[in-house]
C-alpha cells in the first residue's frame, strides 16, 4: 500500500467534473488500497499550492498546477493574428 499526497488543482480535485456516481481521481486511488491525502484544490493557481500538516509520511507526490495559471493569460494567445509556435512560447515567456 501506498501512501500519496496530491498537490495542486482541479486535475486532482476533480470531483466536480466526473460524471454522477463515477469516482475521482481520490476514490479511484483509494480502491486500489492506497492511502490518499487530498491536499489539491480546484481553482488553484501554482501560487496557490502549500504542502499541509499531514497524517502520514508520503512515498509519492503527485503535483499538478499550472492550468488556471495559464487560463489567466489566455489573451496572449487568443490573437487574431496566426502566430507561430516561436511567438506563442516568447509571449507566455514573458509572463513568466
Amino acid at each position: 500500500m501506498a501512501r500519496i499526497l496530491q498537490l495542486g488543482d482541479s486535475i486532482l480535485d476533480n470531483g466536480t467534473y466526473v460524471a454522477a456516481g463515477e469516482p475521482d481521481i481520490a476514490a479511484q486511488i483509494s480502491a486500489h488500497g492506497h492511502d490518499v491525502e487530498m491536499a489539491a484544490v480546484d481553482g488553484s493557481r501554482a501560487i496557490d499550492v502549500r504542502v499541509p500538516e499531514l497524517s502520514f509520511a508520503p512515498v509519492l507526490t503527485v503535483l499538478s498546477v499550472g492550468g488556471n495559471d495559464a487560463l489567466e493569460q489566455i489573451g496572449l494567445l487568443a490573437d487574431p493574428e496566426e502566430l507561430t509556435f516561436a511567438a506563442a512560447i516568447t509571449r507566455l515567456h514573458a509572463v513568466r
